[in-house]
């Protein structure tokens, strides 16, 4: 039986409305929905949480490129509903507890740095004997962490994987707490634990059995930026905004600039699940991005990894593009584009 959706204004509260939003048999959707609000707020410049009940939703809100005053949230369940502008919300890179003064600037393998070399990028290095795409264009400032076991091993049994997140605050919590299993995820916040339109827990694929349930990177740090990996990425596509890229609250600067946040993160091999196909340690695509980075073949874009604990972040890395939607568009589906 079909249920009417309602949803009811409250008090403005400086920010966008205070709303509820239920289905008159008060039941929950069954699957996120996606919701576009109308702000005072410049959403270029000012990072909005949502919050339900009082309390913050897991789920980052964007907006479109000439647009900044329209927000869009996905969110898994209805309740009353506010946005609010994140306490001294400004784009930074300050962590905390990430002391940077003790970390060199320079070449070395673990360093803060700025890619700036268009053809050391465009070559293929190696780390661990698994292949190692450096982030062209995007500075990194590195994460301190035991060198002699995620970095210089003399095994050299660590490889190098990025990983995608909205913003740097998602960034300092993985940082500060380390990664989690969905499964932890849904058992500490409820919920599905993985994203909408995400393979679903408990489901078997590539001969993998409950194969979400496991940490995802790429050897790529283009696949791992891209709008169509993952729902909590700093680029985002929703299927209310068809053939258009979003970008999360607080990520652009008044002169169009977005800075684009992932990680960079060392590998124990050990740790890494092996394709029973192919005897490797690498899936093919799951996320319509076969041909996005022509330096990695669409069949070995993924790394999973099933233990948290063999994964280190050893690096925040941030890009910054111009805030043009043609050119952004562009860079995502060109293979070539690095």
């Amino acid at each position: 039986q079909r249920t009417t959706l309602t949803g009811k204004v409250g008090d403005h509260n400086g920010i966008a409305p205070t709303f509820e939003i239920f289905f008159n048999d008060f039941s929950q959707p069954r699957k996120p929905v996606q919701l576009k609000v109308k702000t005072q707020v410049d959403l270029r410049t000012q990072s909005i949480h949502l919050m339900a009940d009082n309390e913050k939703v897991n789920a980052p809100v964007y907006f479109r490129l000439g647009d900044p005053y329209t927000a869009y949230v996905e969110t898994p369940h209805f309740s009353k509903f506010e946005f609010q502008v994140a306490p001294g919300a400004k784009i930074t890179l300050d962590l905390d507890g990430v002391d940077e003064s003790n970390r060199p600037s320079g070449q070395c393998r673990h360093a803060s740095h700025f890619f700036h070399d268009y053809k050391g990028a465009k070559q293929t290095w190696s780390r661990g004997g698994e292949i190692y795409l450096v982030p062209y264009n995007c500075h990194r400032k590195a994460i301190e962490c035991d060198e002699g076991k995620w970095i210089q091993s003399p095994a050299d049994d660590t490889i190098v994987g990025y990983h995608g997140v909205p913003d740097p605050e998602t960034a300092r919590l993985i940082i500060k707490h380390g990664f989690k299993l969905p499964s932890q995820l849904r058992s500490e916040k409820g919920g599905k634990g993985i994203c909408d339109g995400h393979i679903g827990l408990g489901m078997k694929v590539f001969g993998i059995d409950n194969w979400a349930d496991a940490v995802f990177l790429s050897p790529t740090p283009k696949y791992s930026m891209s709008p169509a990996y993952a729902g909590k990425h700093t680029l985002r596509q929703m299927s209310n905004q068809p053939g258009r890229i979003l970008t999360v609250s607080g990520s652009m600067d008044l002169d169009g600039n977005i800075s684009v946040c992932f990680l960079q993160c060392r590998i124990k091999k050990a740790g890494l699940t092996i394709n029973p196909k192919t005897g490797k340690n690498a899936f093919p695509d799951t996320s319509g991005l076969y041909g996005c980075d022509i330096r990695v073949s669409g069949e070995e874009l993924e790394y999973r990894v099933a233990d948290p604990r063999n994964v280190k972040v050893v690096g925040l890395c941030y890009r910054v593009f111009r805030g043009d939607a043609g050119e952004l568009h562009r860079w995502c589906t060109d293979g070539s584009a690095i």
